[in-house]
C-alpha cells in the first residue's frame, strides 16, 4: 500500500519551504520507511496591490486541491493531509463539498496547525493594507465564508468523516489558540507552549511536538483498515461480561456508557426502533442531522448491548459491489480472524457466514452508517443486495439472527413493500428534524443534568437561529468532556457558545 503525507501551506506560504525539517526527519524516521512526502504550492500573498494578481478565492483554492488530489495523487492508497493556517481552511472547504457531493477518497485524515477556524484578527487589520484581498476579507472573523463554512462543518458532521487533529500554538500572534481549536470542531486538539504562527510548522528535530503529531497521525492511519473511512466501532454495555470477553483488547472497539444518553431526549420513534429490533432488519432515513445514528445505537444497546457500527461512506460511486465489499472487509476486521471463506461462495454468502460469526461473538446487531446511494442505479442495486442477505440468513441462521439497521438520507420507496421473505424482514422507519419544542426541552435537560444554569433568552434565541438540530450543543458537549473540562468550566463556556450561536 502506497502512503504519502501530503502539505499544503498557508497565507503567504511556499510549498517546501514553509515546513522546515519536516520532510528530511520523515524521510529518516525508521518507523516511516516507505512513507512518501509530497508538498503543494497555492498562490497566496499577505498583501495585494492594484497591479497585484487576483488572491484567489478560499473555495477556488479548495476546487485546486479537488483538481491536485484527483490528478496527481490517486495512484496513493491513503494520504494525510497536512495544512497549516488559511491551508486548512481549504482543506476543510474542499471536504464538505465531497460530503456533499457523497464522493470517496483516498484522504484518510487531516492535520490543521494553527488553522484560523474562527478567524484571524490580524486579518482585519491587513484587509485595510490591501485591495479588495479576498482572501483575508474570508480570514476575518464573522465573516460570511466562515459562518457558512462552520455551519456546513457541523452539520455534516465533517469530523466523523475521518480523524482529524487541532494543534494551536500558544504564542501565535496571528490566530488565537481559541480559534485554532475550537470546541466544536471536534477531533483531537493539541496546543504546543513554545510555538508561534511560523515556528509550530518547522519542526527543530526528531522531538519536537509538532513532528511527533504528524509522525503519530501517520502510524496511527497506517493500522487503520480502510483508508479515508472510520473504523469500524461496537457499542459495549458494561456488565455484559460474555459481550465484553468477546471483544476485550480489540482496538476496533470503544465503550459505549448508557448515561452519556442523558443528553439526548427520547421520541417516541426510540420506543418503535427498540420494539422492531429483535424482530426485523431496519432501515431509518431521514435528512442528514435529524439523529438517526443516536436513536439507533440507543435501541441497539437497549436491544443487545453488544453491537458493531460500520461506514459505507468510502464506497460511494463504487456501486453496490463495492459497498458490499465494504461491508464485508470491515465486518471481518472487527471479528479477525473470522470464518474461512469457502470455495464457490458469493460475497452475500460471505456476509452471512461473518453475520454468524458476529452472534457467535455475543454481538446483536450492526449499524451500517452512510449507506451510499447516489442515484437510482446504484440504490437499486443495493436494496437487491440486502433483500438477498436477509434472505439468506434467515434460511441458514434460525431463531433471532444478528439485525442490521442501516441510516441513510435516502428513503428506499417499495424496496422493501412486498410480500416476500426480504420484505417481510426488513422494516422502513421514517425520522424528520426535531421540533423546537423539542430542542427547547434538551437545552434545559442538559442544563440538568450538568447543573448549569441557562437564561431563558439565551435559550430562546439559539432556537430562533437552529429550529431543527441539536448536533452543534451535543458536540459541544462531547468535545468538552473529551478535552477534560470541569463543570464550572463547562457553565462559563456554554453560556457563550450558545450567546454566539444566537448572534
Amino acid at each position: 500500500m502506497r502512503r504519502l503525507i501530503l502539505f499544503l501551506h498557508g497565507l503567504g506560504g511556499s510549498s517546501a519551504a514553509s515546513w522546515g525539517k519536516f520532510k528530511e526527519l520523515l524521510e529518516a524516521d525508521d518507523d516511516l520507511v516507505g512513507l512518501e512526502v509530497a508538498f503543494l504550492e497555492q498562490p497566496s500573498s499577505p498583501w495585494r496591490a492594484w497591479t497585484s494578481p487576483v488572491a484567489a478565492e478560499i473555495g477556488t483554492l479548495a476546487g485546486a486541491l479537488a483538481t491536485d488530489l484527483e490528478e496527481s495523487f490517486l495512484q496513493f492508497d491513503q494520504i494525510l493531509l497536512v495544512t497549516h493556517s488559511m491551508g486548512g481552511l481549504v482543506a476543510r472547504k474542499w471536504l464538505t463539498r465531497l460530503l456533499m457531493k457523497k464522493i470517496t477518497t483516498n484522504v484518510a485524515g487531516i492535520v490543521f496547525f494553527a488553522v484560523p477556524h474562527e478567524g484571524s484578527s490580524l486579518a482585519r487589520v491587513l484587509v485595510r493594507l490591501s485591495v479588495d484581498h479576498k482572501q483575508l476579507q474570508q480570514l476575518t472573523p464573522k465573516s460570511p465564508f466562515l459562518t457558512e463554512l462552520n455551519e456546513a462543518w457541523v452539520n455534516l458532521d465533517c469530523a466523523g468523516a475521518m480523524p482529524i487533529w487541532n494543534v494551536a500554538a500558544a504564542r501565535d500572534g496571528c490566530v488565537a489558540p481559541s480559534s485554532a481549536a475550537p470546541l466544536w470542531i471536534g477531533g483531537r486538539s493539541r496546543t504546543l507552549a513554545e510555538k508561534d504562527h511560523r515556528s509550530v510548522i518547522k519542526p527543530a528535530d526528531a522531538e519536537d511536538k509538532a513532528f511527533k503529531i504528524v509522525k503519530n497521525a501517520a502510524l496511527e492511519l497506517a493500522g487503520a483498515d480502510t483508508p479515508g473511512v472510520r473504523r469500524p466501532r461496537s457499542v459495549v454495555g458494561h456488565g455484559e461480561d460474555g459481550a465484553a470477553e468477546a471483544v476485550a483488547g480489540n482496538p476496533l472497539f470503544y465503550y459505549y456508557r448508557p448515561e452519556e444518553a442523558a443528553h439526548y431526549l427520547v421520541r417516541p420513534v426510540d420506543g418503535t426502533l427498540a420494539q422492531l429490533l429483535p424482530l426485523r432488519h431496519l432501515w431509518v432515513h431521514g435528512p442528514i442531522g435529524c439523529g438517526k445514528t443516536v436513536a439507533a445505537s440507543r435501541a441497539m444497546y437497549n436491544a443487545f448491548r453488544a453491537h458493531l457500527t460500520v461506514s459505507l461512506g468510502a464506497s460511494t460511486g463504487k456501486g453496490a459491489t463495492g459497498a458490499i465489499a465494504s461491508l464485508e472487509q470491515q465486518v471481518r476486521a472487527a471479528v479477525a480472524p473470522g470464518p474461512e471463506v469457502r470455495a464457490g461462495e458469493d460475497d452475500i454468502d460471505r456476509i452471512v457466514s461473518l453475520l454468524e460469526s458476529c452472534s457467535v461473538a455475543g454481538i446483536g446487531a450492526i449499524l451500517i452508517e452512510e449507506t451510499p446511494l447516489p442515484d437510482e442505479r446504484e440504490a437499486a442495486g443495493f436494496f437487491a443486495a440486502v433483500r438477498a442477505i436477509s434472505v439468506r440468513q434467515a434460511q441458514r441462521s434460525p431463531g433471532v439472527p444478528v439485525r442490521l439497521v442501516f441510516t441513510s438520507p435516502v428513503d428506499p420507496g417499495p424496496a422493501f413493500d412486498g410480500n416476500d421473505l426480504a420484505s417481510e424482514s426488513v422494516t422502513v422507519i421514517p425520522m424528520h428534524y426535531w421540533p423546537a419544542e423539542e430542542l427547547d426541552d434538551l437545552l434545559r435537560r442538559i442544563s440538568r443534568s450538568l447543573r448549569l444554569s441557562l437564561d431563558n433568552s439565551v435559550i430562546e434565541r439559539v432556537l430562533r437561529s437552529d429550529p431543527r438540530s441539536p448536533r452543534l450543543v451535543k458536540m459541544f458537549i462531547q468535545n468538552f468532556v473529551q478535552l477534560g473540562g470541569s463543570v464550572s468550566d463547562l457553565d462559563e463556556a456554554l453560556m457563550v457558545t450558545l450567546a454566539g450561536l444566537a448572534q
